[in-house]
């Protein structure tokens, strides 16, 4: 479903005691019937880099690798051969986390997601989009990944979002859920399509 409503991507928590976790079987169902252009993402807190090798064997198809969380930048690297995107929480000692990801050469990081502060991920806690704002204006994220938008995004948020910081993509979870593990198909496609016409406005 959220396929056909024209996602690009659509993620599985593998975050142990998470109350969205799914099983490594139920992904590899999810992702046996995504099209062949529309990406499986599997979500992980701080894992060892062999355990997100044995999902990801399992799995059946190639996957990205999202982590949230302050994972090592050594396990983004001992995956090098596997695409992944890491979360930073836009908090006021950002500068050294970023400094650190200009500094290590990770060629397989293709995005930075901005997660609200204090939070790890689901929480539907909003993030400060003018102060996100402000930092890209003042260059903290040059020389980095594109970034990715998440946060307490809604379908009646993610426009002004998109208009006001141009992010490469926008992640979505609790924004579309009518319970911690069911999501609203009706509002699956209005944040798609509110995302996607602001896209075509900028």
């Amino acid at each position: 479903m959220a396929a056909d409503a024209g996602a690009d991507a659509v993620g599985m928590v593998r975050v142990d005691g998470s109350p969205r976790q799914v099983s490594i079987d139920e992904a590899r169902a999810i992702a046996a019937v995504l099209p062949a252009f529309v990406t499986p993402v599997l979500l992980y807190l701080e894992p060892a880099a062999d355990i997100v090798r044995r999902d990801l064997a399992a799995l059946g198809r190639p996957a990205v690798v999202q982590f949230q969380g302050d994972v090592p930048l050594a396990t983004i690297a001992a995956l090098e051969d596997v695409p992944v995107i890491t979360a930073v929480r836009v908090e006021t000692d950002l500068e050294p986390r970023l400094q650190l990801l200009r500094d290590t050469p990770l060629p397989n990081l293709l995005g930075l997601l901005v997660e609200t502060p204090g939070q790890i991920g689901g929480s539907g806690v909003s993030n400060d989009w003018n102060a996100i704002g402000a930092l890209i204006r003042d260059g903290a994220f040059a020389g980095l990944p594109p970034l990715i938008a998440a946060g307490g995004l809604t379908p009646d948020t993610v426009a002004g979002v998109i208009a006001a910081i141009r992010p490469y993509a926008v992640d979505v979870s609790s924004g579309v859920a009518e319970s911690t593990r069911r999501k609203s198909p009706a509002k699956i496609r209005a944040f798609i399509a509110n995302a996607r016409a602001a896209g075509d406005r900028l």
